[in-house]
């Protein structure tokens, strides 16, 4: 597992580079896809993949910003499809409880938005990936960018029904392809949460971010 996360970090770092280097050349044309070729990476990596999932928080009175693990799932499944879209089965709401802060001064709605995060199902959730140019690609390899939905929940909590969104960052986490064992890995950052508003988010005091990673077997 960290074998993998300091090997999908270490390309991410070479994509970015990769990137830079084009951009300052001004060879974009030539890094680009084509649809044909687009399509046939997708196509490698649709499938559906087996694996586990990973939970981590950062620390809160630690002037650390390393994630820490917190939990996991000994089994998770979802599907990457060639249209552009992966399909997390059964994701655990509850799992991802921790990003709501709470400590012996969180108020009581806070505390009971906790506990309504807590005791939530598992439910069917979407996110949609894209590999932007050729620097993503090699021989041993296909990273891409993922872009994860919002997460909309009614919970019942303090004497009343409240709409909660719980928002991952866009368009900075990626996944990465194995073409030597047909296995994929995932990372996703929950870093906002906003409750019966869609403008104005919980105050960071009151949130953790959380990072998930799937990894598939």
């Amino acid at each position: 597992m960290k074998t993998l996360r300091n090997y999908l970090f270490l390309i991410v770092c070479c994509i970015f580079a990769a990137t830079a280097f084009t951009a300052c050349t001004g060879d974009s044309d030539d890094n680009s896809i084509d649809p044909t070729t687009y399509k046939s990476y997708l196509n490698n990596i649709s499938g559906n993949y087996i694996g586990k999932m990973v939970f981590y928080k950062t620390p809160k009175n630690s002037s650390s910003t390393t994630l820490e693990k917190y939990d996991s799932i000994s089994y998770a499944n979802w599907k990457m499809s060639a249209d552009s879209t992966i399909t997390f089965y059964n994701f655990p709401v509850s799992k991802v409880d921790s990003v709501i802060n709470v400590s012996s001064s969180s108020s009581e709605s806070t505390k009971q938005l906790f506990e309504a995060l807590k005791n939530c199902p598992p439910t069917t959730r979407k996110a949609f990936y894209g590999i932007p140019s050729k620097s993503y690609i090699s021989s041993t390899y296909i990273a891409f960018i993922v872009n994860p939905t919002t997460i909309e929940l009614t919970l019942n909590y303090g004497g009343a029904s409240h709409k909660v969104y719980l928002v991952f960052t866009a368009g900075y986490y990626m996944g990465m392809w194995l073409s030597s064992n047909k296995t994929t890995q995932i990372q996703a950052v929950l870093s906002g949460v906003y409750v019966d508003s869609t403008t104005t988010p919980l105050s960071s005091d009151y949130i953790n971010n959380i990072g998930v990673i799937w990894t598939s077997k």
